[in-house]
């Protein structure tokens, strides 16, 4: 019985002893996972970083990007790459992104849709949102509502009572699904008007129609409309943003004729999935400096481009809280896209 005795206490002792090992193991790794997130983030950067645009260039966000590569390529002391990759609302540069490696170096410049949007609107886009780190959302892009001179408005009052008069109106965003479809039908929704919505696959296109008449009405970034406007080959009704824009303050916002509508489109970076909280922390650092810089900013202001930064919770809250609402839009209005 002694024997047996000694035996079991034996067993038991060794168990113990592996289990303190495996302990010791498990507290060694984590420690070696701890320290190694500053050491991979003081290494970062070491080669060249890419910049991934959903959209071909002469965009806001390939106008953006291209402007703030310098100033992060500097802060940084690494070359920064701006890549377009356009194609499926942004679907075809998401999913690349989700692809490659979470270690820092390729980024995707998203805008609001593809976030927010995108989920509820394609069946398969490729990826999931959860296959994207947040980063900081960037700007806040002016988006503005225009006319052809054809039209006889040069208010939203006086473009209502058009729209009223003229039932099947064309009016052109850049897309299916876009924040400025949903708001096309939101407003015709409000003001009891019948439009007929024209998708293009960008901004320029929509512009190309309206100057030549194809069709009546646009929404449209205020970047790309302003100078067409003080030529006389466009009129820019009203913009989207809450309140008036002080680079164009002359301009009315829509929701001083239409009480509570706004029209608002931001962009935001994003990396891979799982990247490491360090690496975040130093694209967040690097980001903000460089969109807080005052050249930066007045030229980008100039542009209609409100820079911003709000870091990844805040940017992590905007995508969840604007996807259940714009989700909602979706199935409300039965829209969908092949």
């Amino acid at each position: 019985m002694d024997k047996t005795r000694r035996k079991a206490s034996g067993a038991v002792c060794g168990a113990t002893s592996l289990a303190r090992g495996l302990l010791a193991m498990v507290l060694l790794a984590t420690g070696l996972l701890v320290t190694a997130r500053p050491a991979l983030a003081q290494g970062f950067p070491n080669r060249t970083i890419t910049i991934v645009v959903p959209y071909a260039p002469g965009g806001s966000p390939d106008t953006l990007a291209r402007m703030l590569a310098p100033k992060l390529g500097a802060s940084l002391g690494q070359s920064i790459v701006v890549e377009n990759k356009p194609g499926a609302s942004g679907n075809i540069a998401a999913s690349y992104v989700a692809r490659s490696a979470p270690d820092g170096y390729t980024l995707l410049l998203a805008t609001q849709p593809m976030l927010t949007i995108n989920p509820s609107l394609f069946k398969n886009m490729g990826y999931e949102p959860r296959d994207l780190t947040p980063i900081t959302a960037c700007a806040n892009v002016v988006m503005a509502l225009s006319v052809n001179p054809s039209v006889p408005a040069t208010n939203m009052a006086e473009l209502i009572t058009y729209l009223k008069q003229n039932p099947g109106t064309s009016y052109g965003t850049s897309g299916i699904g876009t924040p400025m479809h949903l708001a096309g039908l939101r407003l015709a929704r409000i003001e009891h008007v019948d439009m007929t919505h024209v998708a293009y696959r960008g901004g320029a296109m929509v512009l190309n129609d309206l100057l030549s008449n194809n069709i009546k009405v646009a929404m449209v970034d205020l970047a790309s409309s302003k100078s067409f406007a003080d030529s006389g080959k466009l009129r820019i009704i009203a913009i989207g943003e809450p309140k008036r824009f002080p680079g164009a303050a002359q301009i009315p916002t829509i929701g001083e004729t239409v009480p509570g509508f706004e029209l608002t489109s931001w962009f935001g970076f994003f990396g891979p999935g799982g990247m490491p909280p360090a690496i975040v922390d130093r694209w967040n650092t690097a980001l903000g400096a460089a969109l807080q810089d005052p050249e930066l900013k007045e030229k980008l202001y100039a542009l209609g481009i409100i820079t911003r930064s709000d870091g990844p919770a805040e940017l992590a809250r905007l995508v969840r809280t604007e996807s259940e609402s714009f989700g909602r839009e979706v199935r409300d209005n039965k829209i969908t896209v092949e």
